[in-house]
């Protein structure tokens, strides 16, 4: 694996676990902001996730966001079945599959910005 890429990774698992350890934490710990911070929140975390997973695995879109879906469902069943003062919302399902959807939209375009990677050539 590539220095780069590997690079990615590392954050990748960082911005994961955070995101993921920010999601379980108990609703005494958590703020209660405006219902659209809380959806900026969600989607954040999952746009930045999906962009850094895709500029790890490039190529793997649909694995990656496979994966993000998953991880969203996830968060929201732990949060309604695990976490004491936190319900599973449907509004934040659709805010982490929308930062899903971001994150994928970065990922088709991080191949031609970002340094060292190998930019695609497009025929006429």
């Amino acid at each position: 694996m590539r220095r780069v890429r590997r690079r990615y990774v590392a954050l990748g698992v960082l911005w994961t676990v955070g995101a993921v350890a920010t999601l379980f934490l108990p609703g005494s710990a958590v703020p209660h902001p405006s219902p659209e911070w809380n959806a900026l929140a969600h989607i954040t975390f999952f746009a930045v996730a999906v962009a850094l997973w895709a500029a790890a695995f490039p190529g793997r879109l649909r694995q990656v966001a496979a994966v993000a879906a998953v991880v969203a469902v996830a968060t929201e069943v732990g949060q309604g079945t695990l976490i004491p003062g936190r319900g599973a919302q449907w509004v934040d399902l659709v805010a982490d599959l929308y930062g899903v959807l971001g994150g994928l939209a970065l990922g088709i375009v991080l191949p031609w910005v970002l340094p060292g990677r190998a930019r695609r050539s497009r025929r006429p």
